[in-house]
Order: C-alpha cells, then structure tokens, then sequence
C-alpha cells in the first residue's frame, strides 16, 4: 500500500494549502508542494514487498519524483523503516547521485539500499520517505517467517546442432542441468517448448526427466534428459527448430530460460543458397588527406530454395592488392533494415532477401586492386558458390 499526505504543520500546513487551492483546485495527496521546492511532485514509490526472517538479503528502495531542480543530484530525502505496532526504527536516506542503486545522478529517481538486519520477527514494517519535512509518502514490507524460495537455476544445456532425418532411427538425447536452492525435492517440472520453423508459439512441450533413466545415460548428479529420435522431434520436416528450456519448483517459482536452435536436414531435399544482384563499384576515387572516410553501401541478394527461413548467414572476405587478407574477415551482411543493435549495415528493408553492409575507405587506404569474394550459408551448413569482384581504388 503507498499513501502520501501532508503533515500535520499546523496552521502554517493548512495556510499553504489554503493558499493554493485557486491554483490546484484541491489539495489532494498526487500534489507534493513545499515553500522550499514549490513545483515538486512525488511520482511513485518502489520497494520489496515481502521479506524473510532466516534470509538475509539487500532490499532497493526507489522514489519517483518530479519538478525538483538539476541540483537534486546532491538532495538526500530523510525516511525511516518503522516496525508497525511493535518497536523498531531504521533511518535512511535516499541519494540521487548515481550510487548506492542509483542508475543516473540528478534524474529526480532517489535510490537507497539497505539489508534485511531489521527482520528479526514476523509483522509488517512501514516505509516512510519525506520531503521539506512537509510531505510524506509511504509504502510496507511484509516480515515472514522462515527462509525465501529462490527459483530453479538451469544450467549445461547439451542440445544436437543438426538432426538429420535421412538417418537411421537411432535415439537422441538433450541434457540440461537444473539445480534448486532449496533442494531436489523443490524441482516440479523441467520442460521444453518447441517451435517449429517459422512459428512464434510453441508447438510442443518436451518432457525432461531422471526419474527411471539409466543412471549411465545421465552426465551429471543435477542432470534432467530428454530421448528422442528425429522423425518424432522434427515433425514439420527439414528446417530450424527452436527449444525454449523452462523449469519450475513446488512454490511456482520459475528460474530463468534457456534457448536452443536444432536444425533438421534432409540431405536429399536441401539446396544451398543462391548469391545474385550484387552491387559494388568497379572503381572508387579515395578523398584526399584530411577528409572523412569515403562511405560504400555494399548489397547482394541471397536466396535459399528451401525457404529464407533455413538461410543462416551471408558475408564477403576482402584481400589486399598485394594479396593479402583484411584483417576486418569475414565481414558480416545483414538482411535487417538498418535497426539491428550495434551495427549499422545500411540495408533498407527488413527480410526482403537483400543483404547490406557499409565499408568505410579512409584516406591513407593503399590504392590498387582488392578482391572481393562473397559468400552465403545455411543452417544444413550448404554454402553457396561465390561471387568474386574486382575494385580498383585510385587516388
């Protein structure tokens, strides 16, 4: 529960909200002003709700607030930790100088971190946060008994790169190791939901077990298994299936995900990429010393006759005039539409099978011939025939 309000100040409380009530229109709890900072707003108020008596952990404490000058960065706001109906007081102070929880100094967002020390016994504690010691916001954390459940962890996934179902059916196996902090007996379910080709909601849902396997067929003391053979995992035929790992425990705990891509192959339905459309210049004129880097956008088409989905990558590799590898090899292509993290590749729509890069060509580059060689691959690891090019860098 939050509540803010005003503090009993007497007349001198009542007579400043007397005095705003034309501007404000009421003197209700969303409004926080104080003679001292008269726009200021407190937005929200953030801590962990429930707290363990034989765990001993670090609580974050966040305040919202808004209209407070740029030098908040070194305001502190006065609280108190206070046991409700008992006895019990921890002060604290809330800093918005980039530490101690605090992620950007002066952005309004006041942080402070303390320790469970205070949980000693079951009941309910009250948060308190003020400001200009006028107003007043609040929030509860619940003391229970007992330790606190922390969710499985999943961990060592072993899952086979490529299937291929031409193969005898002989049994497969994925592995994953999953540890619970409270013990083996907390674990409820170790699962994988499976994504056939090109489908964003699981398909399927794999069942890892111990319980009867083998003790020979299981890596580890901590190991979960699942047994199959090709044709019963890659039921939509040849292309990349996607497994999303979940477990869960007996308090519905869920631990963190992980993901793995099998790929099935048919070695007698595959073909590989196709490479088409290139678009280089032939000659390129350096800009004199001094000067930016000359910028080149750099495309080429690529497609897989078995489905853009079972494409895997396209890239060129350059070599020097004197024959020599770039040192930048293999240099990526993307298909993304220029919104990919971290690269900016030039290429304008996403997904239309045309792959682009962006090469930057500084003044002191060596001139002469340098070659270029591209290539495209598939997740059957089918590579494609290259496409080679000659440009000329003159001065």
């Amino acid at each position: 529960m939050k509540l803010l309000r005003l503090r009993d100040k007497g007349w001198l409380g009542r007579g400043i909200c007397l005095l705003l009530l034309p501007i404000l229109g009421a003197c209700g709890a969303d409004k926080v002003i104080t003679p001292e900072n008269p726009f200021a707003q407190f937005v929200s108020i953030s801590v962990t709700d429930t707290v363990y008596t034989e765990t001993l952990e670090t609580v974050l404490l966040t305040l919202e607030t808004t209209g407070l000058p740029p030098s908040s960065a070194s305001t502190v706001l006065p609280g108190e930790l206070r046991a409700i109906g008992g006895v019990g007081q921890v002060a604290l102070s809330l800093h918005d100088y980039g530490e101690d929880g605090d992620v950007v100094p002066g952005d309004g967002v006041f942080t402070t971190q303390f320790t469970t020390e205070f949980a000693g016994t079951p009941g309910l504690w009250e948060v308190v946060v003020t400001l200009d010691s006028y107003f007043e916001l609040r929030d509860t954390i619940l003391v229970v008994s007992g330790s606190k459940n922390f969710p499985p962890v999943l961990s060592n996934l072993v899952a086979p790169d490529s299937l291929f179902l031409d193969a005898p059916p002989v049994n497969h196996y994925m592995y994953v190791d999953v540890v619970d902090p409270q013990g083996a007996g907390d674990i409820a379910e170790v699962i994988g939901h499976l994504y056939f080709p090109g489908f964003t909601s699981p398909n399927a849902t794999l069942v890892f077990r111990r319980e009867g396997i083998p003790p020979e067929l299981l890596p580890g003391p901590n190991s979960y298994v699942y047994i199959f053979q090709p044709r019963d995992l890659a039921l939509y035929g040849p292309g990349a299936y996607q497994i999303r790992f979940l477990t869960t425990d007996h308090h519905g705990q869920t631990g963190e995900d992980l993901v793995a891509t099998t790929v099935a192959i048919s070695n007698e339905a595959n073909l590989p990429p196709v490479l088409s459309e290139l678009t280089v210049p032939d000659t390129v004129q350096l800009p004199p010393p001094g000067n930016d880097p000359l910028l080149l956008l750099v495309t080429v088409r690529a497609t897989d006759p078995n489905g853009q989905s079972t494409m895997r990558s396209v890239w060129f590799d350059s070599f020097r005039p004197d024959g020599r590898p770039s040192t930048a090899n293999p240099v990526n292509m993307l298909d993304d539409g220029g919104l990919s993290a971290g690269n900016v590749s030039g290429d304008d729509v996403a997904g239309d099978g045309v792959y682009s890069t962006v090469i930057q060509l500084p003044p002191p580059t060596p001139t002469g011939d340098y070659e270029f060689r591209f290539h495209a691959n598939d997740f059957y690891q089918a590579e494609s025939d290259s496409i080679i090019h000659i440009m000329t860098i003159e001065e």
